[in-house]
């Protein structure tokens, strides 16, 4: 059996992203069109950048005074009713196969995709300037964020507005196999759950240099998998859960001469359940968690990270219900 959806999805803009009222803050600021700066500046916006800055009648050989470099520059932290609806793309296509030559199989598999356009970012005074001004025209989300002294050209405000500046897009596959069996000494289930991410990138501002590839990273693993084995026998019931994610890396961007604990282990636990109804209305129960007490990866940045990996350890619980 063949199953295809094709959706779009909508997240309207949270009340705080709109209506969040004025908050001053202040900035150390560079500003990209002053001549002094220009051997900073990335040589592939360069001209975008001179574009840009003689668009807005600021001279070639412009330079803010030493009393605005001596300072930090007041601006706003404050919302911004201009916001769109961020809008994914979303498609869905697999199939769900169930041989007739062995009863209780059945295999299903899902691939994934969503495109998000439109993503609500947030950006300091100084990255506000500088994509205003590497943008190929005025016309972009962060140069609306700026005001200048019509006289003097320097920056005398920003505003660090939430913009529909950032695309994400997510993509991999779902696989499931199910298979059931029974027999004169109880009645078994198995069920195999796996997750292959193929792309995870994020992309704040529309940059290229802005796009962060983060498949495989930590809290994205290529795969997930969780194994089930159930067992019922009249009264007593158990159900042995296996987890495992494989191996990641801290940072797609790392180098050898930032750390040398950038590769993490893959990660594997398992979790044995039991339960016995004494009466219609008593049932006792014995649970095993962790039960080969599987510690985390012992290295900076993972040992701690609940979300991901037992940090408790073996624990052995007890418990009636009636």
């Amino acid at each position: 059996r063949l199953r295809f959806n094709r959706s779009k999805s909508v997240r309207a803009p949270n009340i705080g992203e709109l209506y969040n009222p004025p908050g001053q803050t202040f900035r150390s600021m560079r500003d990209y069109c002053a001549a002094s700066y220009r051997n900073q500046i990335n040589p592939d916006y360069l001209d975008n950048v001179l574009a840009n800055c003689a668009a807005q009648g600021i001279p070639t050989d412009f330079e803010p005074s030493q009393e605005w470099y001596g300072s930090t520059r007041p601006g706003f932290i404050v919302g911004n009713e201009d916001l769109k609806n961020e809008v994914a793309d979303d498609i869905t296509i697999g199939f769900v196969y169930t041989p007739s030559y062995i009863e209780n199989l059945s295999f299903t598999v899902d691939y994934w995709t969503f495109d998000m356009k439109n993503v609500i970012n947030s950006f300091t005074g100084q990255d506000v300037v500088k994509y205003c001004y590497q943008s190929s025209t005025l016309d972009n989300p962060f140069c609306p964020l700026l005001e200048r002294d019509p006289d003097t050209h320097e920056i005398v405000n920003y505003y660090e507005k939430p913009v529909n500046s950032a695309t994400s897009k997510t993509s991999g596959f779902d696989i499931e196999a199910n298979y059931t069996l029974e027999t004169s000494f109880g009645d078994w289930g198995f069920r195999l759950f796996s997750t292959y991410l193929e792309e995870r990138s994020f992309n704040s501002t529309g940059f290229a240099e802005d796009e962060v590839k983060e498949t495989g990273e930590q809290e994205r693993p290529r795969w997930r998998h969780r194994f089930t084995t159930d067992y019922t026998y009249e009264d007593f019931s158990a159900v042995l859960t296996a987890n495992y994610r494989s191996s990641t890396v801290l940072s797609n961007d790392w180098s050898p001469n930032q750390n040398n604990y950038n590769d993490i282990p893959s990660y594997m636990t398992f979790d044995l359940t039991t339960r016995y109804n004494i009466t219609d209305a008593l049932q006792v129960r014995a649970d095993i968690l962790n039960m080969f007490d599987e510690t985390p990866p012992r290295q900076p940045s993972v040992y701690n990270q609940g979300a991901y990996y037992d940090i408790l350890g073996q624990r052995i619980t007890v418990g009636v219900n009636y």
